[in-house]
C-alpha cells in the first residue's frame, strides 16, 4: 500500500493518543501531505464515497486463527506471476472459469478466476495491488485450494467468489528476485520495484472534480475496471502488505461490527496491531487498527496541485455500493521497544544518502532516452527520487514531538529505506541500458553509475542498525491473518 505520512506501515505498539494529538497540531502537515501525497506515498487508506452512513451492527461468525493458519501452505516461498499463471492454467483445465480481462503493458495475460457458484453475491479478491505486495498471492491460493477442498468456512457464505491473482503482472515479475527468500532484506532491497504513482494499477482510476480531470487509467487498471463493471461486487478486498510495521485494515465505509472484529483478529497470529494510523493523515479511526479511507476526491479539491494520479478502486468500485477493504499484514514487524524518541531524531543524518541517491538518478537521467516515461522501471526510479528532494526540505521541519522508542525506530527505518527503494531500481536499470548500449561512451558511463549505486547501497546495509529490531513475520501468520479478515468481511456482506 502507500507508505503513510511520516510513520507510514502501521505502529508495533499502541502510543499515547495524546501524543499523537500533539503532534497532528505542531507537525507541520500541510507540507508532509504534499511532499508526499505527490509522490503516492502519502495516505493512510484508499478512496471512498463521501458521506457514507454506518451500517447496522450484526453478529460476524467467528474464525480461528490457528486453524486458519494450519490451511496455510508450509512454505518459506511467496508465489511470483509464474506460479500464479500456472495455476490459472491448471484451474482453467480443471473446468473451473478463467477469463482473461486485460494485458498488461508488458503484454502478460491478467485473469479473473470465478469458482462456480450459485450465489449472486458476487466478492472480488485482487492480489499485489502494488507489486511488492506480494502476499496476497498466497491468500488466494489458499482461498482457491480452500474452494477446492468446498471448506466450510468458504462454502457456508453465500457469496460467488472471484479473484485476480496479480492485477500488477509485470512489476510483480520485477520483483521476482526476492520471492524466494522474503525475509532476507538485502535481496529484498536489490530486488525492490513499484511504479511511478502515476502508472501504479491502484491509483489509475478515472477521477474528475472540479477543474482535476485524470483519464489515464493504466492497462492494468482497465481490466481492474473491467472486473467492477461486470461483477458489480458486494465486497472487494484489495490484498496489500507492507514491509514492516503492524497490522492494519482500511475499509471503504463505515461497519462497526466489522470494524470491532477486525480490530481484535491481529493479536490472534502474532502480529502487532498498528493502533496509530496516519499521525498526520485524516483518516477517521472506525476501531483500534481499523481505519476509514479517505475520499480521494475530497483531497484533490483540498489540495490543488498536489495529487498527480487519478482515484483508487475503492472510489471506482463504491458507484456500485461496494464495500471495499484493504486488510495490510508486514513481512517483518518491530521488536518491542521501552522509552520514548523524538519524531525530529528520526530523519538525523539521512541527507547525505539522500543527496548521494538523488545524484545518480540525475546522472542516469541525462541518458534516458526521451521516450523514457514508457519504460516502467525509469519513471518510478526517477520519481523515487522527486520524492526524497522534497523529504529533504520535509526534514529540517519535522518537530522535536514525543513519541514511543519503538514509533521512533519505526520511522527512522522507513525513511533511510526511501533512498534504498531507488537504488534498487536503478541499478537493474542501468544493467540493462548497458547490455543495450553495447560498447561505448554511453556504455561505459552506465556502467559507473551502476557501480556506484551498487557501493551505495552495499553501503547503506552494511550498517548493522538498519535492520536492528527487524522480526520476520512468518509467512503462514501473514497469510492467515489476511484471510481471517476477508472472511470476516465477506460474512458481513452476506449476512
Amino acid at each position: 500500500m502507500t507508505l503513510r505520512l511520516l510513520l507510514s506501515k502501521g505502529a508495533p505498539v499502541p502510543a499515547d493518543a495524546m501524543q499523537f494529538k500533539a503532534l497532528r497540531a505542531q507537525a507541520p502537515a500541510s507540507a508532509a501531505r504534499r511532499v508526499l501525497l505527490r509522490g503516492g506515498l502519502g495516505l493512510a487508506g484508499l478512496a471512498t464515497l463521501p458521506a457514507c452512513a454506518a451500517l447496522t451492527a450484526r453478529r460476524l461468525p467467528a474464525f480461528d486463527p490457528a486453524e486458519l493458519q494450519a490451511l496455510v501452505p508450509a512454505r518459506s516461498t511467496l508465489p511470483g506471476i509464474d506460479e500464479l499463471d500456472d495455476l490459472c492454467l491448471e484451474l482453467a483445465s480443471a473446468g473451473v472459469p478463467v477469463q482473461r480481462i486485460g494485458t498488461s503493458r508488458g503484454g502478460r495475460p491478467i485473469h479473473l478466476v470465478s469458482p462456480p457458484s450459485t450465489a449472486r453475491l458476487n466478492v472480488l479478491v485482487v492480489g499485489s495491488p502494488h507489486p511488492n505486495e506480494p502476499i496476497g498471492g498466497l491468500t488466494i491460493a489458499t482461498l482457491l485450494a480452500m474452494l477446492r477442498s468446498k471448506h466450510p468456512a468458504v462454502v457456508q457464505l453465500p457469496v460467488r467468489w472471484h479473484f485476480v491473482p496479480s492485477i500488477e503482472p509485470d512489476g510483480l515479475a520485477f520483483n521476482g528476485s526476492w520471492l524466494n527468500t522474503p525475509h532476507d532484506f538485502r535481496a529484498y532491497c536489490r530486488g525492490f520495484y513499484r511504479p511511478a504513482f502515476r502508472h501504479q494499477a491502484e491509483y489509475a482510476f478515472p477521477l474528475k472534480t472540479g477543474r482535476y480531470h485524470f483519464d489515464q487509467p493504466t492497462p492494468e487498471t482497465r481490466a481492474w475496471m473491467s472486473a467492477i463493471d461486470q461483477l458489480r461486487p458486494a465486497f472487494m478486498a484489495s490484498l496489500h502488505n507492507a514491509d514492516h510495521g503492524g497490522a492494519f485494515n482500511v475499509l471503504s465505509r463505515a461497519h462497526p461490527e466489522l470494524a470491532g472484529q477486525l480490530s481484535r483478529q491481529a493479536r490472534g497470529h502474532g502480529i502487532a496491531l498498528d493502533e496509530v494510523g496516519d499521525a498526520l493523515g485524516e483518516a477517521e479511526l472506525l476501531a483500534p487498527g481499523v481505519f476509514l479511507a479517505e475520499d480521494l476526491a475530497t483531497i484533490v479539491e483540498r489540495t490543488q496541485g498536489v495529487w498527480t494520479a487519478g482515484n483508487s478502486s475503492f472510489g471506482y468500485a463504491g458507484a456500485y455500493g461496494t464495500l471495499g477493504l484493504a486488510p495490510e499484514v508486514p513481512l517483518w514487524q518491530e521488536a518491542e521497544v521501552h522509552g520514548q524518541g523524538l519524531l525530529s531524531d528520526a530523519v538525523k543524518g539521512l541527507s547525505g544518502s539522500y543527496e548521494a541517491t538523488i545524484a545518480l538518478v540525475e546522472q542516469a537521467r541525462s541518458l534516458a532516452d526521451a521516450g523514457a516515461g514508457a519504460d516502467l522501471r525509469w519513471a518510478a526510479t526517477d520519481d523515487t527520487a522527486v520524492i526524497l528532494r522534497r523529504l529533504i526540505v520535509l526534514h529540517a521541519k519535522l518537530p522535536g514531538v514525543p513519541i514511543s522508542a519503538a514509533m521512533a525506530n519505526l520511522t527512522r527505518r522507513r525513511f533511510r529505506m526511501l533512498p534504498l527503494r531507488a537504488l534498487g531500481m536503478l541499478i537493474p536499470w542501468c544493467q540493462m541500458q548497458a547490455r543495450q548500449a553495447g560498447a561505448g561512451d554511453r556504455q561505459r558511463v552506465l556502467a559507473r553509475i551502476q557501480q556506484a549505486a551498487t557501493d551505495l547501497m552495499e553501503r547503506e546495509m552494511a550498517d548493522a542498525s538498519l535492520t536492528a529490531g527487524m522480526v520476520p513475520v512468518p509467512l503462514r501468520a501473514a497469510v492467515a491473518a489476511q484471510l481471517q479478515a476477508v472472511l470476516t468481511a465477506a460474512a458481513a456482506i452476506a449476512t
